[in-house]
Order: structure tokens, then sequence, then C-alpha cells
């Protein structure tokens, strides 16, 4: 009998370990993405990766009504896992952490101590390019909406929200130490600002941080947002120049670098970082200016253009002016640049302003890009706000021969526009001698 020789070939199939967070290894050339609120609670969850470097890829909300969301009873990242025993019991984060202009929202948080988004930043960890939004922290002590307690460096970053604690409590950091017990690990805090809600009945409570200790540099926090004495005002805090002064980093200003890390719409908003849209909401009254300036390239072909403005209660002022990025001489054929609109509110009601990026020969084809802002002009009372309202549609020559002859002491002029993916609103108010522009609400 023969015999019948079967051989069996086995075939090893390497298969790779399921991937951490959206992407990345954890080196510093490929750090962990963070792209999700899953990712974002994974890190949470995971201590080991503490070390390792991670960078925000989106805007991440954590409202806890959402689906797989939760009001935490605990830091999200490096939490105290013991509330009995004295001191921070857990592991601190000591890795880097870059927000890469993005922002979380909605983190909302229950618990006992060392509260905040982390619980512990340790000695050397870096976090920075990071805006946290509509936060709510409520706990006994170190507790913060960015972190509870601080050894590292934290920079570029910001908060806006409600914490509430008994004591080592801030806008923006718990505790900043001024050392760690292994060493002589200062925190740091630099070019940073919180117009959180701060709350506190024992010792360090501020608006920025609860403790002062270790290095703190071109801070900010705004007192009547924050009910924390010794900050600045919400009108310093939405203007350029407090926070140029400090060596704020802003976009189209070179004296302070070129990074363009910041960026403001005066009067109505806080520094963004450079990327962040505004909220898409906007307040005026009678006769205020408004301009909006859009990312453009007139040499493709599109060009921005106002739409569904039938019955506005803005009226455009002139045509949109285009302004190129590059300056050389002669221009550069082909550079993009800005479309700057100015508009004027002309009568009380509400709006979206309504812009749309398209070649204006191709019927039918969807716009390339949209944008929206929600305007609202509330009822005005009073006969200045009424003779306004008829100025406003004049000419300005017109407008200002009625000024001088009637001798109204402050009237809408002329704006400047602030450039790129901003808005900003100003009056502009005629003296005897000069022309000065600020806030309506300061009339």
């Amino acid at each position: 009998m023969r015999a019948s020789l079967l051989t069996l070939t086995i075939c090893l199939i390497a298969i790779p370990a399921q991937a951490q967070y959206s992407g990345g290894t954890g080196e510093p050339n490929d750090p962990y993405q963070i792209a999700t609120a899953d990712d974002l609670m994974l890190l949470g969850d995971s201590p080991e990766d503490y070390d390792k470097h991670f960078i925000l890829t989106a805007d991440i909300d954590l409202d806890p009504n959402l689906p797989g969301r939760k009001v935490f009873d605990k830091a999200v990242i490096a939490p105290d896992t013991n509330d009995v025993a004295d001191g921070f019991q857990g592991a601190p984060i000591t890795g880097i952490f870059d927000g890469n202009g993005h922002v979380i929202r909605n983190l909302h948080i229950q618990g006992t101590d060392y509260l905040g988004l982390f619980g512990q930043i340790g000695f050397p960890a870096s976090v920075f390019g990071l805006g946290i939004e509509a936060v709510e922290v409520s706990g006994t002590e170190y507790a913060g909406s960015l972190a509870g307690w601080n050894y590292g460096i934290i920079s570029v970053s910001y908060s806006r929200g409600a914490v509430n604690a008994n004591e080592a409590v801030g806008g923006l950091v718990g505790y900043n130490a001024d050392f760690d017990w292994g060493g002589w690990n200062s925190g740091s805090i630099i070019n940073s600002y919180s117009i959180s809600v701060v709350s506190g009945k024992g010792e360090y409570v501020s608006g920025l941080a609860g403790s002062y200790c270790g290095y703190i540099s071109a801070c900010f926090w705004e007192s009547d947002a924050s009910g924390q004495f010794g900050g600045f005002s919400t009108m310093e805090m939405q203007t350029a120049k407090t926070f140029l002064d400090a060596g704020w980093d802003f976009v189209d200003e070179t004296a302070n670098g070129s990074e363009d890390i910041w960026k403001i719409s005066e009067s109505l908003d806080y520094p963004r970082l450079w990327w962040e849209e505004f909220d898409g909401r906007v307040s005026l009254e009678l006769g205020q200016m408004l301009t909006v300036t859009l990312d453009s390239n007139p040499s493709t072909g599109y060009r921005w253009e106002w739409v569904e403005n039938q019955g506005s209660i803005l009226e455009q002022i002139g045509e949109a002016e285009f302004k190129p990025s590059e300056t050389g001489e002669p221009p550069l054929v082909g550079a993009g640049g800005w479309e700057i609109f100015r508009f004027t509110a002309v009568s009380t009601g509400q709006m979206t302003l309504r812009l749309v990026y398209r070649r204006p020969w191709e019927e039918g084809v969807e716009p390339l890009k949209t944008f929206s802002l929600q305007v609202v002009v509330p009822y005005a009372r009073g006969i200045w706000s009424n003779l306004l309202r008829i100025l406003v549609r004049l000419p300005v020559s017109i407008a200002l021969a009625t000024i001088f002859l009637l001798g109204i002491p402050h009237a809408v002029y002329q704006c400047t526009a602030y450039p790129r993916l901003r808005w900003e609103i100003r009056v502009c108010t005629i003296h005897a001698d000069s022309i000065q522009c600020r806030r309506w609400n300061e009339f």
C-alpha cells in the first residue's frame, strides 16, 4: 500500500495590533492623533501613554447629553485616583499635548479634587495651543478649566466657562506649583488667558490660577467675567493692544513675531487662536459698521457675492475691495488675498448675512465656499437714534453737512478693516478736531 502523504502548508499572517487613537505612534515626529471624544477618554484611561506625544486634530464636544458622553467625576486625563488619601494619587501627564489651535467644549465635571481637563500636569509636560470653552467644573479643591495642578508648561491657551471649589481654584489652573517634591520644577503659564467665572470660599482663588506660585508671564483674566479682583475689564480684554503690549503674536503684525498665533475681533470677542471661527452671531446698533474680510483669489474667476439681500437690515457700502496678500512691485500675477465687504446697519430686525464664493458665469453650480453670519439690530429709542437711522442712508457728504449744521456730537463716519476671516464693528465719533473710533456703547 502506497502511503499518501498530505502536506499541510500553514500560512502565518501577521495581523497588526489595533491602532490606538485616530493615528500616530506617540513619537515626537508622529504624535498620537486625538480626533474624537472617544480618543480623549481613551487617553484618560491609558496612564501608560502619559509620557507620549499627542496632537488634537479636531474640535471635540464633550456635551454629556450626546451619546457616549457623561458628566465626569474626575479629571478626564491624569485624574486623582483616590479621593480619600491626602495629596495626588495617580499618574501625572508628563508628555506633550499639542492643542493645534483646536477647542474642547462642554466639559462638565462634578468631583472632589484635582479637577480639570488634566488632573495634574507633571514635569516636563507641555500643553499648548488649546482652547477650553463652555466648561463647568465643581469640586472641593485644586480645580481649574484646564488643570487642577500644574508642574509643567502651559502656553498659548485659554478657557471660558465656570469653575467652583472651596479653595485652590482658578479660571485656567487650580494650583500652579512652585516646585515638586522630587526637585525644583515650577509650573509655568505663558501667553494664556481665562474669562471663566470663578468662585471659592477659602485660600488661593483667582481668575487665572488659584495659586500664583511658579512662573506666570503675559497672562490675563477678566475681572468682569470671573468676579475676581485684579484682572482686566471686558473692554481691555477685547482690545488687541492689551495683548500686543505683552508681546502676543497676532495675525497681521510682525513686531511680536510672524507666526500669527492669535487674532481678535475687537469690541466683539476675546483673542482666539488664529484659525478659529467667530461664533457666527453679532448684534449691531443702528449706524454701526460691519467689516467682513474673506480669503479670495479673483484670478481663478471666483469672487465672493452677497446673496439673499432683499429687504436687508444691512446696506453695503460701495463695492467689495480686493487686497492682495503680496504687496511687491509689480504685484505678483495670480496671487491671492482678501475681499473686504463693508456694511452699515440701516434698520432694526434680524437676518442672516450670507456670502458665496463662486464664478458668476457658472449658473446652477454649488458655491465653492459659503460664509454666514447672524446679525441682530435691536429696536432703538430716542430722537438721536431715529435721526441716525435717516443719516446712515444719506450720502456721506450730505450726512456730514447735516451733522455739523445740527451740532450732533457723535456720528458714524468711517471704520477700518481688520483682515482675514474676521469682522469688527466700531462706531467713529466726530469731535471738533479729531475722529475717534470706538464702541457704540461707550457713548
